[in-house]
């Protein structure tokens, strides 16, 4: 029957001796203490975050443009809606050709309502 030798202890015995064992040591620790890459699955939550990131800023974009045009629209469609009326209808609205671009501006909210406070405290209208 054959016996069973143990190596390893061997082998570390004849390393000790010999002043070899040291160095695997120092190896195996240096292995150990290396910063470790990320893994895949990690680079990939990374990159589809930036994406969604990106996405979103897009899409809060393309809202602001789509709602910018829509005020727009309302402006030219009350321009000239008041452009149809003659003069003295202005007048009696209070209105010259002048302001009509303005007033426009203010109904549709790409200009801040001014006009409106300033009737509301002139004749005394609720606000």
């Amino acid at each position: 029957m054959r016996q069973r030798i143990d190596t390893e202890s061997w082998a570390r015995h004849a390393g000790a001796s010999n002043g070899f064992a040291d160095i695997a040591a120092t190896r195996d620790f240096f292995a150990s203490e290396a910063p470790s890459r990320p893994s895949l699955r990690d680079d990939l939550r990374a990159i589809g975050a930036r994406i969604a990131t990106v996405t979103q800023a897009t899409l809060a974009w393309l809202r602001a443009v789509n709602e910018r045009r829509a005020r727009r629209r309302d402006a030219r469609a009350a321009y000239d809606a008041l452009r149809g009326l003659d003069d003295r209808m202005l007048h009696d609205l209070g209105l010259s050709r002048s302001e009509l671009g303005s007033v426009a501006a203010e109904a549709s909210g790409l200009a801040e309502r001014t006009r409106a406070h300033t009737l509301h405290t002139t004749y005394g209208l609720p606000g």
